[in-house]
């Protein structure tokens, strides 16, 4: 994820709900720790070969979605890490 996707988040709130603010983000990025660090790159290098492995096998396999606009879409499954109070990273 980057800061530009918040702002796209933030622009839809119907769809996503409250977002936080980009002050808010920076300052949360600001208190991760070298030891963090650490453990998210350790925990993303492990994880990662995952990732791919499932994105492609699905590949070809979502079917698309028909809009309201009459074309369809084609989900796209890209990688990320998520912190938070669940991974033991967040804070």
């Amino acid at each position: 994820m980057h800061l530009s996707d918040v702002v796209v988040l933030g622009e839809q709130p119907r769809l996503f709900g409250p977002v936080t603010s980009i002050p808010t983000v920076w300052r949360s990025l600001n208190e991760i720790g070298a030891s963090d660090i650490a453990a998210i790159t350790g925990v993303r290098n492990r994880i990662r070969p995952k990732v791919w492995e499932a994105i492609a096998a699905r590949h070809g396999a979502i079917p698309p979605a028909p809009t309201c606009y009459g074309d369809r879409v084609h989900a796209r499954a890209e990688g990320f890490i998520r912190c938070g109070k669940d991974t033991g990273l967040g804070r």
